[in-house]
């Protein structure tokens, strides 16, 4: 049975030569950002793209239709306003600023023509219901990007949509044991990669406090599948954790 199981997984999965563009350069988490300069901002990605660093974002959509670049659901933590993202449109962004900075919430339009090909891109689609409508725009968005970018998210059903749209573009599973804000069925779905042949992945990207689960490890050993470690935050970590990984997405330290 483990034998069938690898040779039914392989068939799935997309082979990546070990100097791909992935694995060629360390990730910066939104961005290369510190005190000063504020995670998902173009100063951030600017920074990122001054150290020759890989940039990770996460992108949204508005009421309107429109792709922000911004981590949380709501705008409390880095705007310091109770607002969901889910009731705001684009215009509600012109004078609001991140973490008390003059740097703007970006769109994934700007940020594109900010970062232009120069580094890679690794775009986390934040959609925790249906698939359908932000994956379409930012689809429309992306498909005249020249640069290198992979699409990874938690929602596998996400990736599968682009799965086929965009085949030949790089796709990762995100996975974390910290999922107590879903439904059971979404957490066993994402912790224990129930979707892997659906979405058939180019890597898993998973946090550094679980990278060791024993589904990760088979799927790395028995069809060779890269793995990604998030966020790695300290020298230390990194040395201990760089030989057990492909690549890291880290900050608040240089790798």
């Amino acid at each position: 049975m483990p034998n069938l199981l690898t040779r039914f997984l392989n068939q799935q999965t997309v082979r990546l030569k070990a100097d791909h563009w992935l694995f060629s350069g360390h990730i910066a988490h939104r961005g290369f950002h510190n005190q000063d300069i504020p995670e998902n901002s173009l100063a951030a990605f600017q920074n990122a793209i001054d150290q020759k660093y890989a940039i990770e974002l996460d992108i949204h959509i508005l009421k309107d239709g429109e792709i922000i670049v911004f981590h949380d659901n709501d705008l409390s933590r880095m705007v310091g306003i109770k607002k969901s993202l889910k009731d705001l449109c684009l215009h509600d962004f012109n004078e609001l600023k991140l973490g008390g900075t003059n740097e703007k919430v970006p769109t994934l339009k700007e940020v594109l023509s900010l970062v232009d090909g120069q580094v890679p891109i690794f775009i986390e689609i934040k959609n925790s219901s249906k698939v359908g409508l932000l994956e379409h725009e930012t689809f429309n968005i992306l498909k005249s990007y020249k640069g290198p970018f992979a699409i990874q998210s938690f929602n596998p059903l996400s990736l599968a949509w682009f799965r086929l749209k965009l085949p030949n573009v790089p796709r990762g599973m995100l996975s974390t044991l910290e999922l107590n804000h879903l439904h059971l069925f979404k957490r066993l779905i994402i912790k224990n990669y129930f979707m892997y042949p659906l979405v058939a992945p180019s890597y898993i990207a998973q946090d550094i406090n679980s990278w060791d689960l024993n589904v990760v490890k088979y799927l790395r050993k028995n069809c060779e599948i890269p793995l990604i470690i998030w966020t790695v935050r300290s020298k230390e970590k990194y040395i201990n954790i760089k030989t057990h990984c492909e690549n890291i997405i880290f900050e608040d330290f240089s790798p």
